[in-house]
């Protein structure tokens, strides 16, 4: 019994070990990026999400000129919002966001968007919400994703919680893995999720279970 539970000691002390590596790592000191302005185009091309980020101080600022903040100044000319517009050059507004994200996943169907929050700074800030006609259906906060979110990597009152998120356009499904290896799919006309697979909880139960059966071993030996 003894050896039993010396091997479920060293291995959890080994995941939380990997966990505080992990966060440690991965940690840095960084600031909010710019907000800069873009567009995705649904996979069947029909359709085109406009994110408009806020404009620049002088329209002729060379301090930021680069790729993204030309493009920044040119959607800001041809659009007048946030939102979603047909993708045949034209620039009337099917629907509008006022959320700003540095991602959007946008489906086929013209109704439904996907778009993980731009920069939370506590686990009960939004991670990733879900929206209907740029109507918010359902949104979830990091430590509603993540069991363990003080060792999330990130910056200084920053967390990096998503290791990954696709569109599984085809299957009307958002896919998101993060970095404590969670595993979740969502209805993107819902937000729901239809499954999930979280490896934290496990770690929390043995935890609990190794540390029952410890105490109860030892309060045995000491009674016997």
């Amino acid at each position: 019994m003894k050896k039993v539970l010396l091997i479920i000691a060293v291995v959890l002390l080994l995941g939380f070990g990997a966990l505080v590596f992990h966060a440690t790592v991965n940690g840095y000191i960084a600031d909010p990026a710019f907000y800069y302005s873009y567009q995705t185009v649904s996979s069947n091309n029909r359709y085109v999400f406009v994110m408009l980020g806020p404009k620049p101080f002088f329209s002729t600022d060379n301090h930021w000129r680069d790729d993204r903040m030309d493009l920044t100044r040119q959607l800001q000319a041809k659009y007048s919002a946030s939102g979603l517009y047909l993708n045949d050059g034209s620039n009337t507004l099917r629907w509008q966001m006022a959320q700003y994200s540095w991602e959007v996943f946008v489906p086929s169907d013209g109704i439904h968007l996907a778009s993980p929050a731009p920069w939370p700074t506590a686990a009960s800030d939004n991670a990733l919400s879900f929206y209907e006609n740029g109507k918010l259906i359902r949104s979830y906060r990091v430590r509603d994703l993540v069991d363990l979110p003080w060792f999330l990597p990130g910056g200084h009152g920053h967390f990096e919680w998503d290791k990954d998120i696709n569109l599984d356009d085809t299957n009307g499904r958002l896919i998101v893995n993060t970095n404590h290896f969670d595993h979740y799919v969502f209805d993107m006309a819902t937000g729901s999720i239809t499954s999930a697979r979280r490896p934290g909880r496990l770690v929390l139960l043995l935890l609990l279970v190794g540390t029952l059966s410890l105490f109860l071993w030892r309060r045995k030996k000491r009674f016997a």
